[in-house]
């Protein structure tokens, strides 16, 4: 069978990918558009469980009828929201009637629900669409009757809807919101921070009211003195290193730097160290993929919860072509995930707010990505119509409606009809009158544009197959039986329960545009072992640096986040036959782009001990590079030392000085800690002297004053992580000095987990103590000194006081029965 038929059955034979309820499973309320009725399935059947009064619903259907059929379209299906949100658009384009089949009281009938026949979107909808104009008009007025734009995020957003209208009667509304926000204090949320700032930022360039000027400094200004490792936590106010991997959240951090544009652009003097590391941070992830939760490695996902839509709204702000292609680019991704636009954590919150503001961003060569999004949304706008007017989003499993009546989350969903319009900075419109020259900073000229950020397919392919085609072929697992086990399994990662397609299938989708397609396709390429040789190949020969990126990953199998890999049968043997020039050629060329050098690093690491010993010039001096993607690289690179005692002792100066000098938490964790956790779990030769350099790092560590304290406390507290304490707790004896000193500083969960332990292989100082018998003195000694700290912490009620009792009481209990065994300790 030719490749193109097994493509072409496997394709036809996959089920309809789209955002799906899950089989079998009872839903919440659904609310079905402007029929006023809400639904739920309930033992496999489509309930109706209220009808709001005085709608089309109320006047044929009741509460408990079961719907079977819509205009003929069955609903006994698993989403059965798809076909009632296309059926509400079909009716509103006839007569405004929607025939239902359905089930009362045991018995079958028919029945007419009865909308306004106002006509259904046009073939370009929202552009040159009598329905899209109405619903326009229909949500202004609906704002304006509720008293404008109502508070926090939703109410930012209410405000940047009105003003994409570019109707001035909307003005006097805006502006009254306008003043009253700028009259109120900024406060320290990063996510209010951001909407506000960007709203406030958006009205000025539009009226030019100064009197909004004074806030919009005074977010920035809250940003710079909350900012770390380049991007924002949840807060302002605290820095919290140890959240989620390094404390960072770009879902508003995207916002934060949206603001500081803006405010640049409105003539506002920003901090420019805040500016220029924010925008360093953040404009790494254009074109490698989906905009991470924090300071982590790009997401492997093509739907970022609406992190990549986020980021274009900042970088389109900015007039160098490198910015606009980055916008373009991570814009394509929100158009082309229409199949994924209620996925995300928390809520689908962000992932609707910037697919429906940034598709205005899609270049022209790939409108058709555009005008696809709107077709395959049809089902969910229609569903998010409220009787009366505004939005409110249907129901998702564990995604519940956000903000409150009556306008729920109406300004983030009506600008699906306006952003085409460009009335708004942040879907295009150009610089206005009010708009200061741009003066590009040093650092905003030095970031380089690379092959990484063009949006066109690689050596001239065509790829016809639809975005969700692709994703199901990459997401779906089949039982033995053939039967589909699972159509949600993540895309990066291989297993023998996915159908494998053929080698020349996933060399096609190496040349797609989408950064993320090319990340699937080459873990499905080198997962093909031998095979994939000559493919991989003629990846790696390429001129084009996605492509040659795509050749290593197939090597590697990288995934996102932090360092792991996924499954590879590319061998090392291989390595060493075919590809090792070409791996070792980017880290060679200085000026080669840094996102190829990473990935040429994570192949390296694939390659037997001997290679790595005779690279060791090469990977070295990645250990002190600013980019902690490719030091935490070089780090991965030298695992296979770990049994070549001699070889890892000879870089392992390099690894000490370069884990002395970063503070930065991912790279500390998934670089030189990961490395020699198992250097110190597998190699017995290693541990004496990695305890002692790390030991060495950490006890002379100084706490800085003030906001970014937490950072250095948590890298001394992390340590007990990674030596080995659960089988050998005396590894954690030379790092008790640093435990100690910091111990008052620490906040309660770590000053907690310090004595009773946590996840990860921190035993704690008590269990440490107890299971080393005679020779825990020295943990006892430091538990004895720590006590009275303790104890002041229990005695001010601390909102986390149980789990620090807890520790006092294990504290006390571990410290009486040692000393009963085995002597006083003095102290």
């Amino acid at each position: 069978m030719s490749a193109f038929k097994h493509l072409l059955i496997l394709l036809l034979a996959l089920p309809a990918f789209a955002n799906t309820l899950p089989a079998g499973k009872d839903t919440e309320d659904i609310m079905v558009g402007v029929t006023g009725m809400f639904v739920a399935i309930k033992g496999g059947e489509l309930q109706v469980t209220q009808i709001t009064p005085d709608t089309p619903a109320a006047a044929s259907l009741e509460k408990g009828d079961v719907l079977l059929e819509v205009d003929g379209t069955s609903l006994e299906v698993q989403d059965p929201r798809h076909p009632l949100g296309f059926a509400i658009n079909a009716a509103e384009g006839r007569d405004g009637k929607m025939k239902f089949s359905i089930e009362r009281g045991g018995a079958k009938k028919s029945v007419l629900v009865q909308l306004a026949p106002s006509g259904s979107y046009g073939s370009t909808y929202p552009v040159d669409c009598k329905k899209s104009q109405r619903i326009v008009n229909e949500t202004a007025a609906f704002i304006i009757k509720h008293g404008g734009p109502g508070g926090g995020i939703n109410g930012n957003l209410e405000g940047l809807f009105l003003l994409s209208t570019g109707d001035k009667k909307y003005l006097p509304a805006v502006e009254k919101y306008a003043v009253a926000l700028a009259g109120k204090k900024a406060g320290t949320s990063v996510w209010g921070i951001g909407y506000s700032g960007i709203f406030l930022g958006e009205y000025y360039l539009a009226t030019g009211d100064k009197r909004v000027l004074p806030a919009l400094k005074e977010r920035c200004e809250t940003l710079s003195s909350g900012q770390y490792f380049g991007g924002w936590g949840h807060g302002a106010s605290h820095c919290g290193p140890g959240y989620v991997t390094g404390g960072l959240l770009n879902a508003a951090g995207d916002q934060a730097l949206t603001t500081l544009i803006l405010a640049r652009e409105c003539g506002v003097e920003v901090n420019q160290k805040t500016y220029d590391d924010a925008l360093r941070f953040f404009f790494r992830f254009a074109g490698r993929g989906g905009v991470p939760y924090g300071d982590h490695h790009p997401e492997l996902w093509w739907s970022s919860n609406g992190k990549n839509g986020g980021l274009a709204s900042a970088l389109t702000l900015l007039p160098e072509k490198k910015f606009q292609a980055g916008a373009q680019l991570l814009a394509l991704s929100e158009t082309d995930t229409y199949f994924g636009c209620e996925g995300g954590h928390g809520s689908c919150f962000g992932n609707q707010t910037w697919r429906n503001i940034v598709d205005a961003l899609v270049p022209a060569e790939h409108l058709d990505s555009y005008w696809r999004h709107k077709d395959k949304m049809v089902w969910f706008y229609e569903l998010s119509r409220m009787p009366g007017g505004g939005f409110r989003t249907p129901w998702h499993p564990g995604h519940g409606t956000i903000g409150k009546a009556p306008l729920y989350q109406t300004g983030l969903i009506a600008m699906a009809y306006t952003s085409y319009l460009k009335n708004l900075r942040i879907c295009g419109k150009p610089r206005t009158e009010f708009s200061v020259p741009h003066k590009p900073t040093a650092v905003e000229l030095s970031l380089e544009t690379d092959d990484f950020h063009r949006v066109d397919f690689i050596d001239g392919v065509k790829i016809k197959e639809e975005p969700h085609e692709i994703a199901a072929v990459f997401q779906t697992i089949y039982n033995k039986d053939g039967s589909i086990k699972s159509t949600k399994s993540k895309a990066s990662i291989n297993t023998k329960g996915k159908r494998q397609m053929p080698v020349e299938w996933y060399a096609k989708m190496m040349r797609h545009y989408s950064p993320t397609v090319r990340d699937w396709a080459a873990h499905g390429l080198g997962f093909q072992g031998e095979s994939a040789i000559p493919e991989i190949k003629k990846a790696l020969a390429s001129k084009d640096g996605r492509l040659r990126v795509a050749g290593l990953d197939a090597i590697s199998c990288a995934t996102g986040w932090g360092i792991g890999k996924t499954t590879s049968n590319i061998t090392p043997e291989m390595i060493k036959a075919h590809f090792l020039p070409q791996i070792l050629k980017p880290l060679k060329a200085p000026k080669a782009p840094m996102w190829e050098k990473r990935h040429a690093l994570m192949a390296l690491s694939c390659a037997d001990a001997a290679t790595i010993t005779e690279q060791l010039d090469t990977i070295t001096p990645y250990l002190k590079n600013q980019e902690w993607w490719l030091r935490a690289a070089a780090f991965t690179a030298l695992q296979a030392l770990i049994p070549e005692t001699d070889a890892f002792l000879s870089a392992l100066p390099a690894m000490l000085q370069s884990y002395d000098a970063d503070s930065n938490l991912p790279s500390r964790r998934w670089g030189a800690t990961t490395l020699f956790k198992t250097a110190i779990a597998k190699n017995p030769e290693l541990k004496e002297p990695l305890v002692a350099g790390m030991a060495k790092s950490v006890n002379k560590l100084e706490l800085r004053e003030g906001f970014k304290q937490p950072i250095d406390l948590n890298n001394i507290f992390e340590t007990l992580r990674y030596i080995d304490m659960k089988k050998h707790p005396e590894n954690a004896i030379p790092f008790l000095p640093a435990i100690e000193r910091t111990y008052p500083s620490m906040e309660a969960l770590p000053a907690s987990w310090t004595i009773i332990g946590a996840r990860w292989g921190n035993i704690g100082l008590a269990k440490a103590a107890t299971q080393l018998g005679k020779k825990g003195r020295p943990f006892i000694a430091s538990m004895k000194r720590i006590q009275s700290n303790l104890e002041a912490r229990c005695a001010k009620k601390d909102r986390q006081g149980a789990t620090l009792q807890k520790a006092l009481d294990s504290l006390k209990t571990t410290v009486e029965e040692w000393e009963s065994k085995f002597g006083k300790v003095s102290i």
